[in-house]
């Protein structure tokens, strides 16, 4: 492992893993907490357009025009998990989804008006036919009670507390509120949704973001691999000059070099350009002290000759040994010459 550190390419490596690691989970905790805000967002919406359809409904003496229920949407399916509560002088009328919650099971208040009144999806009175046997008034009429309607602003989405439906589920709901005035008093509408339902949403839009971003820390993997590649290639190409310097194969390093590697270069080359005067002045104190030693060996050669200077010959071999070792270093010197 610690060998492994020493390299370049080994630590460049490591941390891009690592930074790019860490700026993918930093991204995703900033996505997250913005994501959560859109979904409230959409979410708080969606309760402001249901309670403005309620609204709508509501007839200028307080009571419910359970046709415009109708087109509440989601809130009036089974099982769709939103809920609404209008209460007013009439009485009061809730979603499927109320009637099946039980705040008493919770050991805590319910944000939603105790049930007063009739619920529309069941004591609607209707005729042979199932056509509605009351309560059609005229168009005139039904302008008029649009008329008399305003869109005060919302309150805030807010969250109730903890309470048990009868399934046994635990829910908690988020929800908006918003009082219309009638001739008879003021009408309070609630809507709201579960939490489960913000969870959904808020996953199925995490869900693909999370995958992007895996998909982008695999592509920017990749792409610091590749720029390794290319930025250390350089160096590779100057370690192969070298060789080939040592080698013989060539003086200096030759080729174009990265900016940022010229001065490294430079210095290279002046470093073997210093190496090669040192030795070719070496060569030159040589091939003087070679030549200067020369000349006595000859002249005692020639003295020993004489007869009597060297009855046994052995000063004779002996110069004629240091001769032998003279010449053979001034031919290493001449080959090694550029």
């Amino acid at each position: 492992m610690i060998a492994s550190l020493t390299s370049i390419r080994a630590r460049l490596l490591i941390s891009g893993v690592l930074f790019t690691i860490l700026a993918v989970v930093l991204a995703a905790l900033t996505i997250q907490p913005t994501l959560d805000q859109f979904v409230r967002r959409s979410v708080d919406a969606s309760l402001e357009s249901q309670i403005s359809v309620l609204a709508r409904a509501v007839k200028p003496d307080g009571s419910l025009d359970q046709d415009r229920i109708q087109s509440v949407g989601p809130f009036v399916r089974r099982g769709a998990g939103w809920a609404w509560v209008v209460k007013g002088p009439a009485g009061t009328l809730r979603s499927q989804t109320v009637a099946m919650m039980d705040p008493r099971q919770s050991g805590g208040p319910s944000p939603w008006p105790k049930a007063e009144g009739p619920r529309p999806d069941r004591d609607r009175p209707q005729g042979p036919q199932g056509e509605r046997s009351q309560g059609e008034r005229p168009q005139g009429e039904r302008s008029a009670r649009d008329a008399h309607l305003e869109k005060p602003p919302t309150g805030p989405l807010k969250e109730s507390r903890r309470w048990r439906s009868r399934s046994g589920w635990n829910e908690s709901f988020y929800f908006r509120t918003l009082t219309v005035n009638s001739s008879r008093g003021p009408v309070v509408i609630t809507a709201g949704a579960p939490r489960y339902i913000r969870d959904r949403m808020r996953d199925e839009g995490l869900r693909p973001l999370l995958l992007s971003l895996s998909v982008l820390g695999v592509g920017l993997l990749a792409a610091m691999i590749g720029q390794l590649e290319l930025g250390l290639r350089p160096l590779r190409k100057l370690g192969a000059s070298l060789a080939a310097v040592r080698a013989g194969e060539q003086q200096r390093i030759e080729g174009r070099q990265p900016k940022e590697l010229e001065p490294v270069v430079a210095e290279l080359n002046a470093l073997l350009d210093h190496n090669e005067a040192a030795l070719a002045k070496a060569r030159s104190h040589v091939s003087n002290l070679a030549h200067g030693l020369k000349t006595p060996l000859a002249t005692l050669a020639v003295r020993l000759a004489e007869p009597g200077r060297d009855p046994d010959g052995s000063l004779a071999s002996l110069i004629a040994q240091i001769d032998g070792a003279i010449g053979h270093h001034l031919g290493r010197a001449r080959a090694a010459s550029p």
